[in-house]
């Protein structure tokens, strides 16, 4: 919100902003990308940890450069090209923690419950963040969530350090006799058989899969909504007449429903069908935008975001639990980023 905000104070239009906004975002839609490099190409001996460091550290450097030096009023192009580098770290960092998702999770039948706790605690943050970012953009205090986020970044490179472990290159790649971690007897019986052609073959087979293409596809359609992240904003703001702390607290609201969607969730994903959750996500995808049409002032915006939260997140996660579910957790970086970029395309 604070990155918005001071475009529009620059006096940008609806269309330069959301022009901006798409630029910025675009290192989102090449994660197949970094999948492919953190699952075939180890660095420094780890397809995980390392890259995950680095990552972090980029991001932590590039944010407090933007805190310490802001660009000038009207330096588009500056304040971009600043953005790049840690939308670019961030979008790899998350496609680091997917891939550790899946791994871990996928042997346990788990991606369902650690995906609503990956998204309860991103929203759980929120929370917060829809908030002060009101603060922010209402004060002019935008070189602030530039500082709050370069601070987050370095506890993830703490986290890093401290809590994550990666099996060395030696290990899964010369011998393969065993992966980044064991768990269990299914990925320790399957880890002799794994070789750097024998992933090639897994993701040409995934890949033209009638299942993957038809879970790709339905992603592109569920996330093709024109109305979300800066219409929204706009319409809430300059059309609703919200104010920009009011519409910080409707992020946060927003936030709490989403996290109650993801407590929901963790308790129901193994127990609802497949194709029932299919038809539940669409249901949901179509009620979250429809519901804004109800919205005419500050207490129906706020009651709807509850609401939207609620229904967007639950219909956010069963997606995100079926592409989890269906890449193989060996090449999970690769497939899952792939999957996830069609998403951030669309």
């Amino acid at each position: 919100q604070p990155v918005r905000s001071l475009l529009n104070g620059w006096e940008k239009s609806p269309g330069e902003i959301t022009q901006f906004m798409a630029i910025v975002s675009a290192p989102w839609a090449i994660k197949p990308v970094y999948g492919l490099l953190i699952d075939f190409v180890p660095f420094l001996g780890s397809r995980r940890k390392n890259y995950l460091l680095v990552a972090s550290m980029l991001t932590a450097v590039s944010l407090f450069w933007l805190a310490i030096s802001m660009p000038a009023d009207g330096e588009t192009n500056q304040l971009m090209a600043l953005l790049i580098v840690p939308t670019l770290a961030i979008a790899f960092s998350d496609v680091v923690a997917d891939a550790l998702m899946v791994e871990k999770g996928q042997p346990l039948g788990l991606t369902g419950r650690l995906q609503s706790i990956q998204w309860g605690s991103m929203y759980a943050a929120t929370v917060l963040a829809g908030s002060l970012g009101g603060w922010m953009s209402e004060y002019d205090r935008h070189e602030l969530g530039f500082l709050i986020c370069g601070l987050g970044a370095m506890l993830t490179f703490v986290a890093t350090c401290v809590w994550v472990q990666d099996a060395s290159t030696s290990e899964s790649t010369s011998s393969d006799t065993s992966t980044h971690e064991s768990n269990g007897p299914a990925e320790a019986s399957a880890a002799p058989k794994e070789t750097f052609w024998s992933r090639i073959d897994m993701m040409r087979r995934t890949l033209m899969s009638r299942q993957f293409l038809m879970i790709a596809f339905f992603l592109f359609l569920w996330n093709f909504n024109p109305f979300s992240s800066t219409i929204q904003q706009l319409h809430l703001t300059d059309q609703v007449k919200l104010t920009p702390q009011q519409y910080g607290h409707s992020n946060s609201l927003f936030s709490i429903g989403s996290i109650v969607a993801c407590m929901v969730y963790g308790i129901l994903c193994r127990i609802i069908p497949s194709r029932l959750l299919i038809h539940l996500a669409i249901a949901a995808g179509v009620t979250s935008t429809l519901a804004y049409l109800l919205v005419q002032g500050v207490q129906s915006a706020f009651v709807v975001s509850v609401f939207v939260g609620f229904v967007y997140m639950l219909g956010n996660l069963i997606q995100m639990d079926l592409a989890a579910r269906m890449c193989p957790a060996t090449i999970a970086g690769s497939m899952f980023a792939m999957l996830m970029s069609v998403s951030n395309f669309a």
